[in-house]
């Protein structure tokens, strides 16, 4: 708008030449002049009309070239054009299933909003369509003027039971916007949400969205709602053994604001009860946990479901949770021994094989052992083994430890003693399957007082079973051989175990989806005591068990995660085939990880329940549930939300109908107008220009 300043070029530059004339005295003008008075105020009036004229022309200009806008109004929307692109965001995360009064449920009730709103929208205007559950999905990458297309995609929406992600569908609307010829201020964003607490992102993310003008909040859930739900169920023991009875947590939620009295769970093994309780009474947002046994009589895998009985919630979406179990037969372990002795009884291979493969006294034996010399391992693939334990490290060629690194990457498990056969070179050699560098070994001479071991991660699942056993002997266990090392950086290694001077013991690690416990001395007993003492069994049992029994992560999903697993060498044309809990089959995709190999990714868990997998001869499942947070139906402030998304936010009532929304209408935009203008003053300044010339 600056530029309309332009419009006083004409006047300067008329100015600007009168001062060019003077006046000289001469005879024979004296009859000219007598002439031009006759007709000089005609011609002053041509001049100043044309020159009027002028300076409209670059009014004109600047304006169309500004594209002035002014808010909806009679006058504006006769005269004036408006395009308002509207983006709206369908919250279908898990509280969206709430179930309201009219028996219906909240996510129906935004449904029916998102139609009214589309309903109300102008002729100029264009609409996208947004979901803004785990992972926010576009529906449209632009806004379009389909009207029916987008009233079809509403309508098929379905809710789902994951989290949401409203900061991620607003940067999302943003980049939608980005391009959008809409008038200025009229890039808009309806989102259409029940307005929980847990909906409100941390203070510490940053909410950027450039391109959108306004962000119009519609809440669309009850006020007071109540709620009572399993938030979580899990398995507390390692290993589920056949027939030996594993530990079960079942936590139930109270998301109300009164007390619960009384409820039940029910939990299923393969469908059929196996146990029940009751919990109560629970404070207002309160939990009550129930633990369990329940024995599993053969391997395999098994589902487990909980569920509420009588009660009555607003939410019965989040009474039921699911958990996929994998019943372990006796694990097959590898043992290598550096020293090249393929005998499990000689050295500390004896009292690590004992540990872990002696029967207990219920008569089941968790690992299966094979033992061999560190020269044969290129004879056995390691895919057949769970676990994999190195008495000492050996002087191994780095192409075996590329080939055991990539076993544990693939999901494998490695114990490693260190020992006193390896080099200060062994950390190069190893490369990630050991903690850090070694630097140095240190011994304690035979009439020094040894070395002591202090629990560093009291919380470790191989340690909690023993942080309170002060007669076991972790503790007064002598260390007299250990190894120095530089820790890789903070956060990657963890210290399970240290001595008394502070240095490490016993680490951690993780590479790619398999772990790798390090112990710093050796096997033998003359380097470290413990194996003399009565927590050695049950520690090298929850140690070898943490790493090497199956995932319960790799088969317990949160809806809107994906599914990953590496593709088989002779599968790559043949991708397993995933049933959801519908019958319906999941999409599969392929994809190349960072290591280059082929795996396979399903992104389409949308809903709670047991997902069936089918490679070949191959058959397993796995549980997705839904969102924990979700539970939680109490309502934010309105202020919040503008505290947290910015100044361009405005909470409306659930009640918006045609009047509030045209009170809400863009703004008008006359470029238009004065464009059309332009032309019809310029064709006038052409016309009187040459009439003027002509008759001046």
């Amino acid at each position: 708008m600056a530029a309309v300043g332009l419009t006083l070029a004409p006047i300067i530059i008329h100015l600007i030449h009168r001062r060019r004339y003077h006046s000289e005295p001469w005879a024979a003008m004296e009859f000219l002049l007598a002439a031009h008075q006759t007709t000089r105020r005609r011609i002053q009036l041509q001049h100043w009309m044309l020159m009027a004229v002028r300076c409209l022309v670059l009014l004109l200009l600047c304006l169309t070239v500004a594209r002035p806008y002014a808010a909806h109004s009679a006058l504006g929307g006769a005269i004036g054009k408006a395009r308002c692109d509207r983006v709206i965001i369908l919250d279908d995360s898990l509280s969206m299933n709430a179930k309201l009064a009219d028996g219906g449920t909240t996510f129906d009730a935004a449904k029916r909003k998102a139609l009214e709103i589309l309903d109300q929208a102008g002729d100029a205007d264009g609409m996208a369509l947004l979901t803004a559950s785990t992972v926010p999905r576009r529906w449209m990458t632009r806004p379009v003027h389909d009207r029916q297309a987008v009233r079809a995609m509403i309508e098929s929406l379905d809710c789902g039971a994951g989290g949401n992600d409203l900061p991620g569908a607003i940067r999302s609307a943003s980049e939608i916007l980005g391009n959008s010829p809409a008038t200025a201020g009229g890039r808009w964003v309806y989102c259409l949400t029940d307005l929980t607490q847990s909906s409100i992102p941390p203070a510490t993310e940053a909410i950027e969205s450039p391109n959108v003008d306004r962000v119009l909040w519609i809440g669309v859930g009850r006020d007071k709602a109540t709620n009572t739900a399993i938030t979580e169920f899990t398995m507390l023991s390692q290993l589920v053994g056949v027939g030996i009875p594993a530990r079960y947590l079942v936590r139930v939620s109270n998301e109300s604001p009164s007390p619960l009295e009384r409820a039940s769970v029910e939990v299923l093994l393969d469908g059929v009860a196996v146990h029940r309780a009751t919990v109560g009474p629970i404070p207002p947002f309160g939990t009550h946990d129930v633990e369990m046994e329940i024995p599993i009589s053969r391997a395999g895998d098994h589902r487990l479901t909980a569920r509420l009985l009588e009660i009555s919630d607003d939410l019965p979406s989040d009474d039921t949770r699911f958990l996929a179990v994998r019943v372990a037969d006796a694990l097959p372990a590898l043992f290598i021994d550096a020293r090249n002795a393929a005998d499990s009884t000689d050295g500390g291979l004896l009292y690590i094989a004992a540990a872990l493969c002696g029967e207990s006294a219920d008569g089941f034996a968790r690992f299966r052992g094979t033992t061999i010399a560190a020269n044969d391992i290129h004879e056995r693939a390691l895919k057949d083994f769970s676990l994999v334990v190195v008495s000492d490290v050996p002087r191994w060629p780095a192409e075996t430890w590329t080939r055991l690194s990539s076993y544990v990457a693939d999901g494998g498990s490695l114990m490693i003693y260190v020992g006193d056969s390896a080099g200060v070179d062994a950390g190069t050699a190893a490369g990630n399957l050991l903690p850090g560098v070694l630097e140095s070994r240190t011994t304690i001479a035979t009439d020094a007082e040894p070395l002591r071991l202090r629990i560093s991660d009291t919380h470790h699942p191989a340690l909690i079973d023993l942080t309170r056993h002060e007669r076991g002997g972790l503790l007064t266990a002598g260390v007299r051989a250990c190894w120095n090392v530089a820790l890789r950086p903070e956060g990657a290694v963890r210290t399970l175990l240290s001595l008394s001077d502070g240095r490490p013991m016993l680490t951690e690690h993780v590479v790619g989806r398999g772990r790798v416990a390090t112990w710093l001395t050796g096997s033998d007993i003359t380097d470290c005591s413990l194996p003399a003492k009565p927590d050695f069994v049950p520690l090298m049992l929850n140690l070898a068990t943490y790493l090497a029994a199956p995932r319960l992560a790799e088969s317990n999903l949160a809806v809107g995660e994906s599914w990953e697993w590496p593709a088989k060498a002779n599968a790559v044309d043949a991708p397993p085939e995933i049933r959801q809990p519908s019958g319906g089959v999941a999409k599969i995709e392929s994809d190349l990880g960072t290591d280059g190999r082929l795996r396979w990714i399903c992104k389409d868990i949308r809903a709670p329940g047991f997902y069936s997998i089918r490679a070949g001869a191959d058959r397993s499942n796995f549980a997705a549930n839904g969102a924990e947070s979700d539970s939680d139906l109490r309502r934010a402030d309105a202020s919040a939300w503008r505290v947290r998304f910015g100044a361009k936010s405005e909470v409306l009532p659930s009640t918006l109908d045609a009047q509030n929304a045209a009170s809400t209408a863009p703004p008008r935009e006359f470029a238009t107008l004065f464009g059309f203008l332009l032309i019809v003053v310029v064709v006038i300044e052409t016309v009187m220009a040459s009439w003027f010339g002509s008759r001046g």
